[in-house]
């Protein structure tokens, strides 16, 4: 039985992991007992700006999941190493990864993966769509693009509520535009079929204005969308007219605003990484539902490594309460 419809809050983390580009054999539970028990004492601060192993780099990211407890989690360019070391850390209190790698649609390459809390939302069902011109051919890439490029979209709470985690190219203008065009045409048709709220985000490589922003200038709108496949509007039916989605930092009342605006900053010290900072990280909205706080926290604590070379980015939304089918329910 359908329990009765009601506001949902959900809290949603989009994190690059930056991929494990400096592999060793520490496994997590090595990392976790070689944590020094108590405070540095007379510490030199900021003094290690540069890029740390993944096995390093993971506790960083564990404990800022486990103080800031999202419902959602979102991370890009996580290799398969990474993803089963999410699992084991994590735990029990999140389930995924939903998502594969781009480059074989099974384990080979970079994820776009998905976390979730059961306790908070009930799973229906997830697929892969890679970011070429043909959508459905496992480990295609886009004509110039650096890489291969995927989203991951899950369905949550019997079909009201979906969730897609993307990451875009670096190089290609063009790839970014073929990206945000076949976005927004898939939250058109899973709004148009039932859907309530379409959530999309991650790394766009797509700032939101200036030469390289036609990727955001699209799903957000602002721009014609780009020709797409006929097989991926075959598949995804009812996509004309699809609603553009809202970049939620620019939605968000400022006094739901903090943290950085840079999503973006590279390794290296503060002089060095102020010619790389930009906002390409996003979270947008379609549909049903409201941001109630917008968030970029820190990734270079004080005392401590960098832990990847992007910025968390955190928002709480709220997904209004609705008389029809689709409704977004707690669990």
């Amino acid at each position: 039985m359908r329990a009765a419809p009601v506001p949902q809050s959900l809290r949603l983390l989009t994190l690059n992991l930056r991929f494990d580009s400096q592999p060793d054999s520490l496994s997590p539970r090595d990392s976790i007992s070689s944590l020094p028990r108590h405070l540095p004492t007379s510490p030199e601060y900021y003094k290690l700006p540069y890029e740390a192993p993944w096995s390093t780099r993971r506790l960083l990211i564990a404990r800022e999941i486990a103080f800031t407890s999202p419902d959602l989690i979102l991370v890009q360019e996580a290799l398969h190493r990474q993803v089963l070391d999410l699992c084991e850390i994590l735990g029990p209190t999140y389930s995924g990864p939903l998502g594969v790698g781009r480059d074989d649609g099974v384990s080979l390459g970079e994820y776009a993966a998905i976390f979730y809390k059961p306790s908070k939302l009930k799973h229906k069902e997830s697929e892969t769509f890679w970011l070429s011109e043909e959508p459905f051919k496992v480990g295609s890439k886009f004509p110039g693009a650096g890489s291969v490029r995927i989203a991951t979209a899950a369905t949550f709470n019997d079909g009201a509520l979906v969730v897609v985690n993307t990451h875009w190219d670096e190089q290609s203008d063009d790839q970014r535009k073929l990206a945000g065009s076949l976005l927004r045409w898939y939250t058109g048709s899973r709004l148009n079929s039932g859907a309530s709220t379409v959530i999309v985000a991650g790394d766009f490589n797509s700032p939101s204005e200036g030469p390289d922003s036609a990727g955001y200038q699209i799903i957000t709108g602002q721009s014609l969308p780009v020709e797409i496949s006929d097989d991926f509007k075959k598949k995804y039916k009812k996509g004309e007219n699809a609603p553009e989605l809202r970049d939620l930092a620019q939605e968000c009342d400022p006094m739901g605003r903090s943290g950085h605006l840079a999503t973006f900053t590279g390794f290296r010290g503060f002089e060095r990484r102020k010619q790389d900072m930009q906002r390409i990280d996003f979270v947008m909205m379609a549909g049903n539902g409201e941001v109630e706080r917008y968030r970029v926290a820190e990734n270079w604590w004080d005392a401590d490594r960098v832990l990847s070379d992007h910025r968390p980015v955190y928002v709480d939304v709220k997904i209004q309460e609705t008389d029809g089918k689709g409704a977004c329910e707690i669990v």
